[in-house]
């Protein structure tokens, strides 16, 4: 099952679960491999998913940060300029 496309794994499961009662027991185990294969990748792609998305989180909070910094030591320069 690992070696097959994503798409040939979802034809297969549609295919086999028509007429469950009519498949033979080789085909019944066809079909649960087919749909732990095809979990087990979904569950692959939510993580890389998941990572990217915190990597992204944590880029924006940096750059936010960054951001925060610089209008701070702005408005501080501008303060110090005007009171002085």
């Amino acid at each position: 099952m690992k070696n097959k496309a994503t798409y040939e794994l979802k034809n297969m499961i549609k295919a086999l679960s028509m007429f469950e009662l009519l498949n033979t027991d080789e085909e019944n185990q066809r079909l649960e491999n087919a749909k732990k294969e095809l979990r087990k990748r979904s569950n692959r792609k939510w993580k890389y998913t998941q990572h990217k998305l915190i990597n992204s989180v944590m880029s924006l909070y940096a750059e936010m940060t960054y951001q925060e910094t610089a209008t701070e030591l702005y408005l501080q320069a501008v303060i110090t300029t005007v009171w002085n």
